[in-house]
């Protein structure tokens, strides 16, 4: 269920518009039927009332039982839906350090992340997807920290993309020296630019599926305490509209959110801007 109020102004916009349309009609047949109006003024302002109330709630009831929407960029479908990143039947993105660490230990990933449930849940052998990145990435500009005490060494460019196994493992965040995720929002964009170059250029024509990029407190925005996760999808989708790369090929990419997750965000904002010209 989504996050919308009663008195959600999107929400009032739109019955008012509602409204002005009955209006509209009233007075087409004002024009066609002489008196009607004045002489069945009681009857008639009930009907607009109790209309204008079925319209609200049904609009109510819509909106925050929304699930999934659908968006039209360039040659592209974006859409966002609830469900589980691992069911699906597409390539699934898998946010890893630009390290591609594969280490689950608490400290350098977390058991519980997207991270850690992929790697502990759906790799059998850790050392074959450790060779499987090395090789795959071995044309790829890397720098190696020699000083990093535990993990590996050599760290990739954010947006860096491996495919394995169904899955396209990416380097989302930057570790410090205690192996702590962390990223400025300048880092974030620049990012999110570089993974769809990635993914346009090198698996354009497949679809997609990914997770909200930065949604956990195991993730650290130095520059922006305040962005919530209503946020994240909205530069998301901002980053993949904007992005200079030319789509050759109808592609489809789904954002899919868990469900305690779905019910902190606002779909029918979120198709509103994109309608309005997010």
């Amino acid at each position: 269920m989504n996050n919308v109020s009663w008195n959600d102004k999107k929400l009032l916009k739109s019955t008012f518009s509602f409204l002005m349309i009955e209006g509209s009609i009233l007075s087409i047949v004002a024009i066609f039927i002489n008196g009607f109006i004045i002489k069945y003024y009681a009857i008639v302002l009930s009907f607009i009332f109790i209309l204008m109330l079925i319209y609200y709630f049904c609009l109510f009831y819509h909106i925050n039982h929304l699930n999934k929407i659908s968006l039209k960029i360039k040659t592209s479908t974006f859409e966002i839906k609830s469900g589980d990143i691992f069911k699906q039947d597409v390539l699934k993105v898998i946010n890893f350090n630009e390290y591609f660490d594969t280490q689950v230990d608490n400290k350098i990933i977390a058991e519980n992340s997207l991270n850690g449930i992929y790697i502990t849940k759906h790799i059998n052998d850790i050392k074959e997807l450790d060779l499987h990145i090395t090789n795959e990435l071995k044309d790829v500009k890397g720098e190696v920290n020699r000083s990093r005490k535990k993990g590996k060494k050599m760290k990739y460019p954010l947006g860096t993309i491996v495919e394995y196994d169904g899955f396209l493992l990416t380097a989302f965040t930057k570790f410090n020296e205690d192996n702590k995720a962390n990223l400025d929002l300048k880092e974030y964009l620049l990012f999110l630019m570089n993974f769809w170059d990635n993914l346009t250029r090198v698996y354009a024509g497949r679809s997609v599926a990914i997770t909200l990029f930065g949604s956990s407190n195991l993730t650290q925005f130095n520059d922006a305490n305040n962005i919530s996760d209503q946020d994240l999808i909205e530069i998301i989708i901002w980053t993949f509209k904007v992005s200079k790369i030319k789509f050759k090929y109808p592609t489809k990419v789904t954002l899919v959110l868990p469900n305690d997750l779905m019910k902190k965000i606002n779909l029918y904002e979120v198709k509103e801007m994109y309608d309005n010209g997010i």
